[in-house]
């Protein structure tokens, strides 16, 4: 920090990165989490919050990273995925649950099912370890034949504390999907929550509108979507879509676009009569999942993440 402040070169530092040098980037990524200590909440002022609620993280980065309009993955944790074990995890978690004297945990993975495998061993193992587990978890509903999400393994977590799971869901236009490579399909996303629905989970997704190329009937596919699983979600943050420097998607754009980059004006279809009526009918619905009742088992996760 004293280097910073006097004008010094901070670049051999390791970790550091800027605007200005992102062509030469520090190529470091703590990559052995083995090594992490167990986080320590001792001084948390934990009296001045109605629930003692542990943020814990399994690993650094996601599994997939390759959504072209995303920025945790180049600018957040790390570029790469790389996990903890199991066994580190649970051991993790036993002592912070005996530390802090708590049951409840949230899980703040870019996406916790990147790691099937430790996936798995938590919600089976977890139980054993902590009495009465109640977590929440953020996942990527990816094309994986085995990505954790199916209905069993929901059901499952479920029964072993899981009550809100949340995920990305975008758009539901298969078009959009593709050029956003999120690596998915529209199909694959309605299992997906009608499954979470099944198993008696709380749902929360992300949604945004306003992709580049996005048109009237990409809106209306979304707004079909939406209409019929409406009692699946709980929730749904939706966003207009923004484009944030070093994600992929700014090497895709032409010059003329980038121009447009902060001024988040690359979709010029809401000059579109059917495409406004379709928004209009999204933050519709979106407003009436919005306004349901929470699910009385994720209300200690009310205002996390």
């Amino acid at each position: 920090m004293v280097d910073f402040f006097e004008n010094k070169a901070i670049y051999g530092y390791l970790g550091v990165y800027s605007k200005e040098n992102k062509k030469v980037q520090n190529n470091y990524i703590f990559k052995e989490l083995e090594q992490l200590p167990v986080p320590d909440y001792s001084d948390f002022l934990w009296d001045k919050y109605p629930n003692r609620i542990i943020l814990y993280m399994t690993g650094r980065g996601c599994s997939w990273g390759k959504c072209n309009f995303c920025s945790d993955v180049v600018l957040v944790n790390g570029r790469s995925y790389r996990s903890q074990s199991s066994k580190k995890v649970l051991s993790d978690l036993r002592e912070l649950s005996k530390q802090v004297d708590t049951n409840i945990f949230a899980f703040t993975d870019l996406k916790l099912n990147s790691n099937v495998a430790l996936w798995n061993n938590l919600i089976d193992e977890l139980p054993a370890i902590v009495d009465n587990p109640i977590w929440f978890c953020a996942v990527h509903v990816d094309s994986r034949k085995k990505n954790g999400l199916d209905y069993e393994t929901l059901r499952r977590a479920k029964h072993t504390g899981l009550t809100r799971i949340s995920f990305g869901l975008e758009t539901a236009s298969q078009r959009l999907l593709d050029d956003m490579k999120k690596g998915t399909t529209v199909a694959r996303l309605d299992r997906f929550v009608n499954d979470v629905r099944k198993a008696g989970i709380s749902l929360r997704s992300t949604m945004f509108i306003g992709y580049r190329d996005e048109n009237a009937d990409d809106l209306r596919q979304t707004l079909e979507f939406l209409t019929k699983n409406q009692d699946c979600f709980e929730r749904i943050k939706r966003c207009r879509f923004q484009i944030y420097e070093m994600t992929p998607i700014v090497e895709e754009l032409s010059a003329a676009e980038r121009d447009q980059v902060f001024a988040r004006q690359l979709n010029h279809s809401y000059l579109n009569k059917d495409y406004l009526a379709y928004k209009k009918q999204i933050i519709k619905i979106v407003n009436k999942i919005n306004s349901k009742r929470l699910n009385e088992d994720a209300i200690a996760f009310d205002g996390v993440m």
